[in-house]
């Protein structure tokens, strides 16, 4: 992880020179929403600070109702706390449209499965429909080593315990969306999967030192392979599920993930990263653009980066180089392989003890 991070740093530094930073400015809108539509529902896991923070703000402004599935429903509360009085303070100046969104903490530890399966059970009593679910929340330091399901924890925050979440939430994912308005499922990937190894389909516990790269392409891997199943029952049946998967990085960002590192390398940080705002950009993208309410074309997971690329020209550009605010990337080698994505899959089942509920409702699609 620390050769990673030094040479990610280097990198940046390189784009900086090339790129200056006043060009590093984002759009900033949620395209396709404004204040007085009728009030969706999103989840954001780990959204009390960070960039999970700055996409449940920026959705609770364009009118969603957010969750905010935090380990801490104390910081969880506070963050809900300092989005709603902003909400109240925009509506008192707003001139037209009232402000319809809010947020509400909620509990949830991602390092223990039993506490993902009562959020689901929770969220579902609580009787909301479901528009997003931002799979947001992330580890890149192994402490504990092992989670008390015996897995490793960045492993498991960072994917299994989405994974499982996905499960327990896709029927009411699939309810919600319509045939022109789909519901949306966004997985927070990283650059990082593009040096990941994918020793997750050998081994029930990743290697310590490659367990958050692999994390991250799991994302990507996941949602592909979510997309691809559901295309190829839609081509069987006609009847397409009205959800997308997608996987987005938010790029080199100056939030709380580096909080274990030096003062010295969050000095830098501060200077050369994005912005959380910035790195919420792709999120928030993916979560409400219009272009993305309808069926895909093809049978393929849309991948969103931040930054203007070259892929596979300069492969580095994707973590570095001039801010777009969100546009169409290159994933993993891996997440075109049919195999390592079936593996994946099963692999996750295993671990998380999930039922396919994915599985069963195309099955049931199909008649």
């Amino acid at each position: 992880m620390g050769i990673a991070v030094y040479t990610s740093v280097v990198a940046v530094l390189i784009a900086i020179l090339m790129f200056p930073r006043s060009q590093l400015s984002s759009p900033g809108s949620l395209d396709g929403w404004s204040p007085g539509r009728v009030r969706k529902v999103a989840i954001v896991t780990g959204s009390n600070t960070g960039v999970g923070y700055e996409t449940a703000r920026r959705l609770a402004l364009g009118d969603f109702e957010v969750v905010l599935a935090c380990r801490s429903t104390t910081k969880a509360a506070a963050a809900a706390a300092t989005i709603n009085a902003e909400i109240t303070e925009a509506a008192a100046t707003a001139t037209s449209e009232s402000r319809t969104g809010r947020a509400v903490p909620m509990e949830l530890d991602l390092s223990d499965l039993s506490s993902v399966r009562q959020f689901a059970e929770a969220f579902k009593s609580s009787g909301r429909q479901l528009d997003v679910f931002v799979a947001n929340a992330g580890l890149n330091i192994d402490s504990p080593a092992q989670t008390v399901d015996k897995l490793n924890t960045i492993f498991q925050v960072n994917y299994l315990g989405h994974f499982l979440l996905l499960q327990l939430l896709l029927p009411l994912l699939v309810s919600t969306g319509t045939e022109t308005n789909s519901s949306r499922v966004v997985l927070l990937s990283s650059v990082m999967q593009h040096v990941a190894p994918g020793t997750y389909t050998s081994s029930a516990v990743p290697l310590a030192d490659a367990s958050y790269k692999d994390s991250k392409l799991a994302m990507s891997v996941l949602a592909e392979e979510c997309e691809t199943r559901k295309e190829a029952a839609a081509a069987d049946t006609g009847v397409r599920l009205p959800v997308r998967f997608m996987s987005v990085n938010p790029g080199a960002v100056n939030s709380d993930i580096w909080r274990d590192d030096g003062w010295m390398l969050r000095m830098i940080y501060s200077l050369i990263f994005l912005t959380t705002p910035q790195g919420s950009e792709t999120s928030v993208h993916a979560a409400t653009a219009v272009q993305f309410a309808s069926p895909p074309e093809g049978r393929q997971a849309l991948y969103l980066v931040p930054y203007v690329t070259y892929w596979p020209i300069i492969p580095i550009m994707e973590c570095m180089g001039p801010f777009a605010g969100s546009v169409l990337g290159t994933p993993s080698r891996f997440v075109k392989q049919t195999e390592h994505r079936a593996n994946l899959y099963a692999l996750s089942i295993k671990l998380t003890g999930a039922t396919d509920v994915l599985g069963n409702l195309l099955s049931a699609s199909r008649g």
